[in-house]
């Protein structure tokens, strides 16, 4: 095994982690895709592609999972549970 076995999930975490810093960085990573879908005025349940696009665009560092990771939690997902392989994070 070249590496640690990692959920894409996990792996969302550990990027946005790197990209977000401060005290409870996943609650505060949340609260700003939050914000960026409300100001772009993109609904993230009714169009998560163009949701982890607009997380992209506003956060140009931000990877594809970690985009599609926070609209799931914008969305009202909860934290990855078992493998963390729920169809928004599923390649």
């Amino acid at each position: 095994m070249i590496g640690p076995s990692t959920t894409p999930a996990q792996r969302a975490e550990e990027q946005i982690t790197v990209q977000f810093a401060g005290p409870d960085v996943l609650e505060g990573a949340i609260a700003w895709a939050r914000d960026v879908l409300d100001d772009a005025g993109v609904d993230a349940a009714r169009k998560p592609r163009a949701a982890a696009r607009r997380l992209r665009a506003a956060r140009p560092g931000l990877s594809r999972i970690a985009a599609r990771y926070l609209v799931h939690r914008v969305r009202g997902g909860g934290p990855a549970q078992g493998d963390g392989r729920g169809a928004l994070l599923r390649r």
